[in-house]
Parts: C-alpha cells; sequence; structure tokens
C-alpha cells in the first residue's frame, strides 16, 4: 500500500461508521488536496485497490481512537475514585504487579492524577524500611477504597 491512503485517511472527518458516507468523504478529501476532477474519477473508479486500502487505514486509526478513549476513560473513573479517599481510610490496589494494603497517610490530587501516601500493612524493600510509601495515582490499578465497601471504624478512619 502507497502513503496516499494513509494520507487521505488521516485528513477524513473523525467517527464516520456508515461506509457509503466514508466513501463520499474520500472524494471530498481528495478534492480538497487539490486533484482534478479527472484524477478523483481514477483513485475513486479505477484504482480497484484505493478505496479499500483507504477505508483500511481509516478504520485501523478509528479503533486506536477507541482504544485511547476507553483507557482515558478508565484512568478518569478511576482518578475520580482515588482522588475521593480521605486520610486514615484503608485501600488496597496494585501497584507494578504487587497487591498493596495500607492506610492512606496523605492524598495530594493534582489535576487528573496526583500521589497518594500510604501506610503499607507489609513493609518491604520499596518503602526503605519507613513502612511509608508514595504512589503515583497512574500507575495504581485495581483500587478499592475500604470505607466504601465495608464501612467499619477501622476502615473509615
Amino acid at each position: 500500500m502507497s502513503y496516499y491512503p494513509k494520507t487521505v485517511a488521516s485528513q477524513m472527518d473523525k467517527g464516520l461508521t456508515n461506509e457509503l458516507k466514508q466513501i463520499c468523504e474520500i472524494g471530498k478529501v481528495l478534492r480538497n488536496l487539490g486533484n482534478s476532477p479527472r484524477e478523483v474519477n481514477y483513485y475513486m473508479s479505477v484504482d480497484e485497490d484505493f478505496i479499500s486500502d483507504v477505508l483500511s487505514c481509516y478504520n485501523s486509526s478509528l479503533l486506536e481512537r477507541e482504544k485511547i478513549m476507553r483507557e482515558s476513560n478508565r484512568h478518569l473513573s478511576h482518578a475520580i475514585d482515588i482522588k475521593a479517599v480521605d486520610n486514615d481510610q484503608r485501600v488496597s490496589f496494585t501497584y507494578n504487579g504487587k497487591i498493596r494494603t495500607g492506610v492512606v497517610a496523605e492524598n495530594i490530587p493534582h489535576r487528573l492524577t496526583g500521589w497518594l501516601t500510604i501506610r503499607l500493612d507489609n513493609r518491604d524493600a520499596d518503602d526503605e524500611g519507613t513502612g511509608w510509601k508514595s504512589f503515583s495515582w497512574r500507575h495504581v490499578t485495581n483500587f478499592t477504597n475500604w470505607a466504601t465497601v465495608c464501612g467499619c471504624v477501622k476502615c473509615t478512619g
């Protein structure tokens, strides 16, 4: 496949899901790129692979954008959960493949990310023997605020 189908696909309006509208958009982009009516006709009617190549590029970039949006929304939802945690509440989460549990000492939000400082239940080499460790929200997964799950005095602080 040549570079031109990718160029055309990148210039198309985003979010088109109807194939007929996508094909119409290809013609529009070709005209906007300065192709003559004869050239547009060639790409749209004579070159057998052009439309399928453009649609292939367009749909793969559409799937990639959807994946990025899902990941972004997951991160945003996750950040909202973490942001709601108060000091002295019990939490658990996974960080770099390790399950961590402890009590929140300090929660510092910063836009859509922040830092969570925890008094860990189990000391390990990561906390340098202090029992305290700060974690970036960005790398925390499987987050649970036990105050919202359990509700007991020990968990809610």
